[in-house]
């Protein structure tokens, strides 16, 4: 940073502005956090594995638009994992279903 008008230091190091410093960090950590009433714009519902895939979908491509950063990565890599843990879990209800429609009499029971 250059130095302030008429200073020797820049706002981050001069002496007389450590009030404003501490003023604007604190602004900064208040505009990050989600404001207490704050409502999710649409509900949502995770009952089955498509919805939880189509919020991971959303999830992660918010998450894209945001500013590249080591914590953006670490999020993308976990919601990653979670999503290809969905498609497993979605390719084996699939199965599960198809041998359903060829074993109809067992689908629901136990022991046959």
């Amino acid at each position: 940073m250059p130095p302030l008008e008429g200073s020797r230091y820049c706002f981050a190091h001069d002496p007389a502005r450590a009030g404003d410093r501490a003023a604007a960090r604190k602004r900064g950590g208040r505009n990050r956090r989600t404001p207490p009433d704050a409502t999710p714009a649409r509900e949502v519902r995770l009952r089955d594995v498509g919805s939880v895939q189509a919020l991971l979908e959303e999830t992660v491509s918010t998450t894209l638009a945001q500013e590249n950063s080591g914590q953006r990565s670490r999020t993308l890599g976990y919601l990653l994992g979670l999503a290809l843990k969905a498609l497993e879990v979605g390719k084996l209800e699939d199965r599960l279903a198809a041998l359903e429609q060829w074993f109809p009499t067992m689908s629901g029971r136990a022991g046959g």
